[in-house]
Parts: structure tokens; C-alpha cells; sequence
């Protein structure tokens, strides 16, 4: 799948519309394995001063209801410190 992230005019998005994009989705997935389980991560990016859209929240609600991680954050340190703390293999690794 594809999270669109970058900025498009009027005609894209009703293109990416056309191909089935939702509103909404988390701008990054991570998925993973615990435990030799599936898990799967998703973080939604903000600046310091954004906030979540109402389809943001929606997602969030669904995606917990069914068992995912789900995090706002603010920083890349706050990205690396959550993947640690789901237990997201080799994040310990990660350096800035």
C-alpha cells in the first residue's frame, strides 16, 4: 500500500480518490514481528502544534480495536523511543 504523504492539487486527489486512498491512514507503518508473532506499528507525524484530523481518529480507534499500535508523535527522538518501546526489532540501533 501507499500512504501519499506529499502535497497535490485538486485533480490528484481525486485521482488518488479514484484509486481507493483513504483519508486519514497514519503517514507511517511499521510491521513487525514479536515473539515470531505479526504485530504491525502505525505513527501519525505532527508538528508542535498539529493535531488529528477526524479521520486520523477514526483510524486510530479501528486500528487499536483490532489489536495495532498507534502513536502521535512529534519528534523523530519520540519515534525512536516508541519503537523501542513496542519491542520493534532492532530499534535500539537507531541513532541521530
Amino acid at each position: 500500500f501507499h500512504v501519499p504523504n506529499e502535497r497535490r492539487d485538486r485533480i490528484e486527489a481525486m485521482r488518488l480518490a479514484a484509486e481507493g486512498v483513504k483519508p486519514g491512514v497514519p503517514d507511517i507503518c511499521f510491521p513487525y514481528a514479536l515473539s515470531g508473532l505479526p504485530r504491525c506499528g502505525w505513527i501519525e507525524l505532527k508538528s508542535e502544534t498539529g493535531s488529528l484530523s477526524l479521520s486520523q481518529r477514526q483510524w486510530r480507534e479501528t486500528l487499536k480495536s483490532i489489536g495495532h499500535e498507534w502513536a502521535m508523535l512529534r519528534t523523530v527522538e519520540a519515534v525512536a523511543e516508541t519503537l523501542v518501546f513496542w519491542r520493534v526489532p532492532g530499534a535500539e540501533r537507531i541513532r541521530f
